[in-house]
């Protein structure tokens, strides 16, 4: 086909030059319908990749550049898995770029299209379980704590099996009534919670997420739990630690002990989960591993030696610490 040009992107869209340029540079002066025809052209000819190949050949020092795609970093295991990977990747000579995107899934898309026109950019990791709008043209893995089918590379954590782990250690301390505490974000691991209390026949109603994020979550839990017109659960497990952490500063200020009255358990295992007080148990995702699959996976495809999409699965572990201890028989609320 020989080089793509401007002016053939434009033969092609039935624009003018000008309105190439300005599509390929996110100018606001062209219609989003224009801009969308002109990039879906400019990816199909391989424009970003020809302009990615010669960028390589004039780059004097250059190093390979990885895209890692994150809802956020404000909370503590994204931040840690994030700055896990840059560093991973800078002691094997590769540039991590962090990008972030929010939760949504059109934020999301968006940020994968920014990306394939980075004429930089060798391959992404993404946080996300939802598939990408098309097919990257990138090697490309994503990092998820949920057993999903997805058309790619795949890493993911046997979370259910975690979840699986602490309801069981809850029940052999003689715990009967677990609840679950949450955020708009973790209701696919409040339904996972539900699956395994209801595989395990327990009763799997106490809920108590709420529209709170982080610490304030898990306060938003308790007072949920303690407005609540029926019987009380004795134990809680929280969607993350952060949560839990909210939860026992809460369940403190009215009176109670953690885990005298209430056991707790968290989830993700961070790293301050084992330097509070009380310390606290906490489902063990082993990031570490998660991140280090993920890189060798993105690095096979980098050098063209796997043509297929590959899923490893992550064991998780239950960290059982100084807030879970055997249920009491009767509890004054």
């Amino acid at each position: 086909m020989g080089k793509i040009t401007h002016r053939k992107i434009a033969q092609l869209a039935g624009v003018s030059q000008a309105s190439v340029s300005k599509a390929l540079n996110g100018s606001a002066e062209i219609s989003e319908e224009t801009r969308r025809k002109v990039l879906k052209i400019a990816t199909e000819k391989g424009y970003f990749e020809q302009k990615k190949k010669a960028k390589r050949v004039e780059g004097r020092h250059y190093r390979p550049y990885i895209a890692i795609v994150v809802p956020e970093i404000i909370s503590l295991n994204y931040a840690a898995e994030a700055t896990m990977l840059v560093r991973a990747l800078d002691a094997m000579k590769l540039d991590g770029r962090i990008y972030i995107s929010g939760f949504g899934a059109d934020g999301y898309h968006r940020t994968l299209q920014e990306i394939l026109r980075n004429e930089y950019v060798d391959g992404v990791i993404s946080f996300y379980d939802i598939p990408p709008e098309r097919p990257m043209k990138l090697p490309f893995v994503c990092i998820t704590q949920f057993d999903v089918d997805l058309p790619c590379n795949l890493v993911s954590s046997s979370l259910k099996e975690g979840i699986r782990a602490a309801v069981r250690h809850l029940t052999t301390l003689g715990h009967e009534r677990i609840g679950f505490i949450g955020e708009r974000n973790t209701l696919p691991k409040e339904r996972l919670f539900v699956e395994v209390m209801t595989e395990l026949g327990l009763d799997s109603s106490f809920l108590y997420s709420n529209e709170h994020r982080f610490e304030r979550c898990g306060y938003g839990g308790i007072l949920k739990m303690l407005d609540s017109e029926h019987i009380f659960p004795t134990a809680l497990l929280c969607a993350y630690d952060e949560i839990a952490y909210g939860a026992i500063n809460e369940l403190k200020l009215y009176g109670y002990s953690v885990p005298q009255d209430f056991s707790v358990v968290g989830m993700n295992d961070v790293v301050f989960s084992n330097l509070m007080e009380p310390e606290l148990t906490s489902i063990v995702i082993h990031s570490d591993t998660l991140c280090e699959e993920a890189i060798r996976l993105l690095c096979d495809a980098i050098r063209g030696e796997s043509d297929r999409c590959r899923h490893i699965e992550v064991p998780c572990d239950l960290a059982v610490r100084k807030t879970t201890s055997s249920s009491r028989s009767e509890l004054i609320i």
